[in-house]
């Protein structure tokens, strides 16, 4: 399924972990990692050791779920991690600092050194089979989605009856895949606003 991709002319499977999906592994992975980051500053030198350590091999499985969206969602948390701890500084971060930002950043590109080809193949590769299965089921779901929402706008289908909703029009149904159509779909206009708000 869509769970591999493909490349050097053969299937790879993706990262999932103990989840039933690689989507899945990278969304909690990305949120696992921007929530540790808050624990860095204040840690002690063997703790913040231990912390490098959950870090690299997060990163790392982080990679390896080759999830677009996850990847996403952790550079921006990041981002705005390190914005903020350097937000309003005069001075210089310290060397000490640098070198533990950098040892991530030399993880991710010796990954990107060795594989990738496997990284492009989801962002260039979009007529590849396996790709293109994956966004006509993504736009497939996101039609069906949408067709719940239509039916019940104002109080959705529930929460956790979307599938059942779902089936109706597609017996074949699977939960949608974006967080947004899948609140609308089951929430309405009201759960909807509040998950965009959050």
């Amino acid at each position: 399924g869509v769970t591999v991709l493909y490349a050097r002319d053969q299937p790879w499977l993706r990262a999932y972990g103990l989840t039933a999906h690689p989507n899945l592994l990278g969304a909690i992975l990305a949120a696992l990692l921007v929530l540790l980051l808050p624990a860095w500053r204040p840690a002690r030198s063997g703790q913040k050791a231990i912390l490098l350590v959950a870090i690299l091999l997060g990163l790392a499985g982080l990679f390896f779920s080759f999830s677009r969206s996850a990847w996403l969602a952790g550079a921006v948390g990041g981002f705005v991690w390190v914005a903020m701890q350097w937000r309003g500084r005069v001075r210089r971060p310290t060397a000490r600092q640098l070198v533990a930002l950098l040892v991530p950043v030399v993880l991710i590109v010796l990954f990107l050194f060795v594989y990738g080809d496997l990284v492009l193949s989801r962002f260039i590769a979009l007529d590849s089979p396996v790709e293109a299965r994956s966004i006509a089921q993504r736009l497939s779901d996101a039609r069906l989605a949408l067709d719940v929402f239509a039916r019940d706008p104002w109080l959705g289908a529930g929460l956790g009856h979307y599938v059942d909703a779902a089936s109706v029009t597609d017996s074949e149904a699977a939960r949608v895949h974006n967080v947004l159509l899948l609140a609308a779909a089951e929430l309405g206009i009201p759960g909807f606003l509040i998950v965009l708000a959050l």
